[in-house]
């Protein structure tokens, strides 16, 4: 990057041009926002009848997989509940993913072949509230990702040994990349999944649940994984490898129930990952002290090694950082701390994205934005609040704000990628509106009860919080996530008077009947006010005003200094 820096460029300008560049190498793909759609975003992203007709209630999906060609081949039994009678359903899938045959009642089902989707015709009317089971036999050279996790598909890659690898990263493009299904994020198997793959030898494939079965006396490898928990379809997933396996038990602090810790690494990587995942139960201390317990007991928790950066795969968590601190090396991304973000991050992601699940895309900036103020959590369970504030704040260099971190609602479209540290700011910003600081822990744990393996909506989240917080907080949610700009303090400094200096601060926004509790130092005392959009408050100061923007995410405009 030498080439770029000239004489113009001093210490200070380079770094916010790097830190400006690094995040969008980082989340690439979520800031390259669609300004039109058509049908095919449409189809993906809305509920159209023959989707909202049902509820997928349980998948069992049963591949092999051909390492050396790069294809697979296989069935989903899907389990689903008719809510509105039917003759038609849509299912989703890739273009390719070759539709062999549809299996109803030991009857071929005839079907029509969309792009990304497909139709399945009854030959006669399902009944509402009847149970159904369907079974789609397909095969596949399923789409390659290029720049895994941020574009979906499988990534086919050589270990340092030379022997084949494989993962699967499908959070933006979904799960019907490489397999048939209801593929929306408001509908979550209830009933969970089971996934049954078959690999040559001697490899071994991993798969979120727990691993009910592994037979390694055929011709190739067979092994179930199995999940008990609802699970979103784009965390389903499968990784294969010459993995060798060690593990743990982690005894909750909240009531002493026992989890079970698996990691799944590379042979030749064992010792190192013995002693890199001993972050682990420190860890789950604070996560479960702030969020609740670990919404995934009965799954268990893994660590699983992928030939791509990571992803929150439930009860499986995708790991590529190279056993290295911060991401990929570079800790001034964790704020100067030694910890390993995709760790942290993609854990945190149990509880925010998991647990809690957003209804459509548009509303990714929930799992996000929560996740990254987590990793500040983390932070401040091991350094203090103090820390945890300077953490979240490092988070500003990263963040442009030129477009809102919500996105577009029934076509499958996420917001900016600002989500993730301007979210962070803004949760920090949400935690400061509270007067008393020790209730924001509890706030944050029912948060996780009560939606509890739910998908929740942008109006959720504001009516929890304003329950929560005993404020309308509707004006304060649509400023920060549905507007790309963030509130200005315009202050305007009248010291002609040296005995009764004033300073005259205006708070500006966007949103109608926005407030906003400020904290501020006056002559070196710390102060808070209320201040409301456009209404100006006269400051009386004797030596010293200060705006203290570390519990508030707002720019501050002086005029006059």
């Amino acid at each position: 990057m030498d080439y770029l820096i000239n004489n113009f460029f001093s210490k200070t300008a380079f770094i916010l041009f790097f830190n400006i560049i690094f995040s969008q190498l980082v989340f690439g793909q979520l800031l390259q926002k669609k300004i039109s759609y058509d049908k095919i975003d449409s189809l993906r992203g809305h509920l159209y009848p023959e989707r909202s007709c049902f509820d997928a209630t349980f998948y069992h999906l049963d591949l092999e997989v051909d390492m050396d060609f790069q294809k697979i081949k296989g069935n989903v039994l899907i389990h689903f509940n008719i809510k509105e009678t039917t003759k038609k359903i849509q299912l989703d899938a890739y273009p390719e993913l070759k539709i062999q045959h549809v299996i109803w009642n030991n009857k071929k089902l005839k079907f029509e072949r969309g792009k990304t989707h497909f139709y399945v015709y009854f030959p006669e009317k399902l009944a509402k509230n009847s149970s159904q089971k369907l079974q789609v036999f397909y095969e596949s050279s399923p789409r390659k990702a290029k720049k895994a996790p941020w574009d979906g598909g499988f990534v086919w890659k050589k270990d340092d040994l030379n022997r084949l690898w494989m993962g699967i990263a499908c959070q933006g493009d979904g799960a019907s990349l490489w397999w048939p299904c209801k593929d929306h994020w408001s509908d979550e198997p209830e009933k969970g999944v089971k996934i049954e793959i078959k690999v040559p030898k001697p490899l071994f494939a991993v798969a979120n649940g727990n691993l009910t079965k592994m037979d390694t006396s055929q011709e190739k490898n067979h092994f179930v994984w199995e999940v008990k928990n609802p699970i979103n379809l784009y965390n389903v997933n499968i990784s294969i490898g010459h993995y060798t396996n060690f593990n743990g038990m982690y005894a909750s602090k909240v009531d002493g129930d026992s989890l079970q810790l698996n990691y799944f690494v590379l042979d030749y990587n064992l010792d190192k990952a013995k002693t890199h995942f001993s972050v682990v139960p420190t860890m789950l201390d604070c996560f479960e002290a702030w969020g609740g317990k670990f919404p995934f007991y009965s799954d268990g928790y893994k660590l699983v090694e992928t030939p791509y950066l990571g992803m929150e795969h439930q009860s499986c968590i995708a790991y590529g950082n190279k056993y290295l601190m911060g991401y990929l090396g570079n800790t001034d991304y964790t704020g100067g701390h030694e910890f390993d973000y995709i760790i942290i991050h993609e854990t945190g992601h149990e509880w925010y994205g998991n647990n809690i699940t957003a209804k459509d895309p548009a509303d990714m900036w929930i799992h996000e934005g929560f996740t990254t103020y987590l990793e500040s959590i983390f932070v401040e369970c091991q350094l203090g609040k103090e820390a945890a504030v300077a953490y979240i704040n490092h988070h500003k260099d990263h963040i442009s704000n030129t477009a809102p971190i919500r996105g577009d609602y029934h076509v499958a479209k996420e917001g900016h990628g600002d989500m993730y540290h301007k979210g962070s700011l803004i949760i920090n910003t949400l935690r400061h509106q509270l007067d008393q600081d020790a209730d924001w822990k509890n706030i944050l744990k029912d948060f996780n009860k009560t939606f509890y393996h739910k998908t929740i909506h942008y109006n959720d989240v504001v009516q929890f919080f304003s329950n929560a917080l005993k404020q309308d907080l509707s004006s304060f949610f649509y400023q920060y996530v549905s507007t790309a700009s963030i509130p200005k303090l315009i202050i305007d400094w009248d010291t002609t008077n040296p005995k009764n200096k004033i300073a005259k601060v205006t708070l500006k926004a966007d949103a109608l009947n926005f407030k906003l509790k400020t904290y501020y130092k006056i002559d070196g005392k710390e102060k808070t006010i209320w201040l409301e959009k456009d209404k100006m408050i006269v400051l009386p100061f004797e030596k010293s005003f200060e705006v203290n923007t570390d519990y508030t995410y707002i720019d501050t405009i002086f005029k006059n200094r």
